[in-house]
């Protein structure tokens, strides 16, 4: 069974792969089960990698919904 977005509130941890590198410093790009996108900071040298990352926002948009988060070490 899939994680779909709606289950996302600031302050869940998560368990995310990088898929690439974001357009800002050090950011890195994961999807979740349902392609919502998820902006990494502190990941941008992590694709491949699976990381453990804390939600710190969510933005809606036109195209959809995309999570901030930040790497959690």
């Amino acid at each position: 069974m899939g994680t779909t977005a709606l289950n996302y509130s600031k302050g869940d941890e998560i368990d995310v792969t990088i898929d690439r590198p974001g357009l800002g410093m050090d950011e890195g790009i994961a999807h979740l089960d349902d392609n919502t996108m998820v902006v990494v900071v502190g990941a941008g040298d992590r694709v491949g990698e699976t990381v453990h990352a804390v939600i710190t926002g969510r933005l809606q948009t036109s195209l959809g919904n995309s999570f901030m988060a930040s790497l959690k070490l």
